[in-house]
């Protein structure tokens, strides 16, 4: 069983992924024939089951134009206890 930090971590994730891709105007569907990902493993990160592999970092990186650690919402964790709240937008890098 994971940590409730940890599943914090996990769903701030999922909502920067489902935030990035909702900024190109995708639907998971074209996301996924857009990246070659998987509409299932799209789904499960979103809704933070799981954190995405770091070849699937590289992807989401690459066809969501944002850097990796923006999607792994590291400032927040950084020596903090990851609550901020903001919303994922706010935090562009």
């Amino acid at each position: 069983m994971i940590s409730a930090s940890e599943q914090r971590r996990l769903r701030a994730v999922g909502e920067r992924i489902r935030f990035a891709r909702e900024s190109k105007g995708w639907t998971q569907e074209m996301a996924s024939a857009e990246t070659g990902l998987s509409v299932s493993s799209l789904s499960a990160w979103e809704n933070g089951q799981y954190e995405p592999s770091s070849r699937c970092y590289l992807v989401l990186q690459e066809k969501l134009s944002r850097p990796i650690s923006w999607f792994r919402a590291e400032e927040l964790w950084e020596g903090g206890n990851g609550s901020s709240g903001a919303d994922p937008g706010s935090l562009d890098s």
